[in-house]
């Protein structure tokens, strides 16, 4: 399959697909910039990224439907630390509060992805 290059200006719209969802995850997680958030000051919290979108707490709604288009498909991994480069340096899971050098914690990949 032939793809065509992604500039940093596109954009990728929900609904995302799992592996989407895991990339865009992955890309809050990676350290490398200052991840999508939703709030003002101590309220302020990291999205995470679902199906249909970003949302700010687990069953919250949809506060935002689009990324940047290479945070979804995996191409950001080359640069920062996912499961095929971890990181030398420990991160916390996107989904708790356990560490991890690739942005999903074993425990939470396993629970939402089956491994």
């Amino acid at each position: 399959m032939h793809k065509v290059p992604v500039t940093p200006f596109e954009r990728s719209e929900a609904p995302w697909t799992e592996d989407q969802v895991a990339s865009l995850n992955g890309w809050q997680a990676c350290g490398l910039v200052h991840p999508f958030t939703y709030g003002d000051g101590e309220d302020q919290v990291d999205l995470v990224a679902t199906k249909d979108g970003w949302v700010a707490a687990p069953s919250g709604p949809v506060v935002q439907s689009w990324a940047h288009a290479f945070m979804a498909d995996w191409s950001w991994r080359s640069s920062v630390h996912s499961p095929d480069n971890p990181s030398p340096h420990p991160v916390k899971c996107v989904f708790c509060d356990s560490m991890t050098t690739t942005g999903v914690c074993a425990n939470c990949a396993e629970a939402k992805w089956g491994g």
